[in-house]
């Protein structure tokens, strides 16, 4: 397996650092979003259908990446990302003025051709992750996951700079984020080969069935694939646990105990990122020891058990639940690290198919959570979080039982 030594340099480089870009980038948009809505006076329901739009074209884009991936390959596939996102982050230097309401339509397609580059990001990366990380996997994708969590972090730090530091202008807050996509624009297209290299031979295959190797093996073979729905399922109910942080637990807090969002909402989804972050950087390793399998249902009891603690203590619990985030961190990555074990050399073309099920599951549980709170009260959405974290530990033991006979993943 000498691909993977052969590859670090400058393919890890590239992985990283554009991870980095890609968290960075996407959580601008916390900085800028209520800026946006204030600007144009818009109300909660048309700023709630941009959202919806701009995570309609997460979706999509993702399930175009897989095809011009497969297709075109790696470079050409950060080449697209790199067009889209440059071109909506530059379109904000003729962003309209305040007031009119096609001003806002016009600030929202900027932000959705910035979301479809990010898109391509998603799965050019993954895919990349998925090729080249066949040792270690757990490890690797582990530390993937934590660049992205260090951009996250640095994004809306670098929005509030432009801001509140420079004293410029929202409008001016992408374009300056333009550098850094220029930078890693050009180091990507000089240190990335057109293509990563090959996933070994020894790699398993599906075992429920469904053709050898990658030849022929394309984004939609892999949405026929029963195994590939497995794990985007589980990815999406994943999802449910980390993103309810974001999208809920504020709104929890503020509205079932009355605490201020800006105060101590705010110091509860930091500590939870904090924990979340770290163990991203760190967990790998055990994960790599104890065994991919046993550490994601070890985590998911964790997570459930946590939850059930915070949630049953009330106002008392609420410290309790961001510890969470040391447990449901590994989830995900360590989920595409198996992936990259069980489809063997056809894990970059799966994974773009299980991240496009993940991302449209995840956004139908994050309507549900909304409607479970309209309609069985304010305290409930968040609440119901445990009911997807148990439902992804029970289809993750029988992952376990169908792959057991993959002699590498442990």
């Amino acid at each position: 397996m000498h691909h993977q030594h052969k590859a670090s340099s400058g393919i890890l480089f590239v992985i990283y650092g554009n991870m980095v870009l890609y968290g960075f980038t996407q959580t601008m948009r916390g900085v800028v979003y209520p800026l946006v809505k204030n600007s144009f006076t818009v109300s909660y329901s048309r700023q709630g259908f941009m959202v919806f739009l701009v995570s309609c074209t997460s979706v999509a884009a993702c399930a175009a990446a897989g095809v011009f991936l497969n297709r075109f390959g790696f470079r050409k596939s950060m080449a697209a990302a790199f067009t889209a996102v440059f071109a909506g982050m530059a379109t904000f230097l003729a962003a309209p003025k305040d007031g009119a309401a096609a001003g806002f339509w016009m600030i929202a397609g900027m932000l959705i051709l910035i979301q479809a580059g990010l898109g391509f990001f998603e799965i050019g990366l993954n895919g990349m992750g998925a090729q080249t990380f066949t040792k270690k996997s757990a490890l690797m994708m582990n530390l993937l996951h934590f660049f992205y969590g260090m951009g996250a972090v640095l994004g809306p730090l670098f929005a509030g700079f432009v801001i509140n530091g420079a004293g410029l202008d929202w409008r001016f807050v992408y374009p300056a984020g333009l550098v850094p996509v220029a930078v890693m624009a050009l180091v990507t297209f000089f240190a990335a080969p057109k293509e990563a290299p090959p996933a070994g031979a020894g790699a398993a295959t599906v075992p429920d069935g469904s053709g050898n190797g990658a030849a022929g093996f394309t984004f939609w073979s892999a949405l026929r694939e029963p195994m590939a729905w497995r794990f985007g399922i589980i990815l999406g109910l994943a999802s449910a646990g980390e993103v309810s942080f974001a999208n809920w637990s504020g709104l929890y807090l503020q509205d079932v105990y009355g605490y201020d969002p800006r105060t101590t909402g705010a110091a509860f989804l930091s500590l939870f990122y904090i924990l979340y972050t770290t163990t991203r950087l760190f967990g790998g390793f055990i994960i790599e020891k104890a065994g991919y399998f046993k550490s994601l249902l070890f985590v998911t009891g964790a997570s459930i058990i946590l939850f059930t603690l915070g949630f049953a203590f009330g106002r008392n619990g609420i410290w309790i639940l961001p510890f969470t985030g040391l447990f449901l961190a590994i989830i995900w990555p360590t989920v595409l690290a198996v992936n990259i074990h069980v489809f063997g050399e056809r894990a970059q073309t799966a994974g773009s198919a299980i991240l496009v099920i993940a991302f449209s599951l995840g956004g139908i549980i994050q309507f549900t959570i909304g409607l479970t709170n309209r309609y069985l009260g304010e305290a409930w959405g968040f609440r119901s979080c445990v009911v997807y974290i148990l439902a992804m530990g029970i289809l993750i033991w029988r992952l376990s039982r169908i792959t057991a006979n993959v002699t590498r993943v442990r």
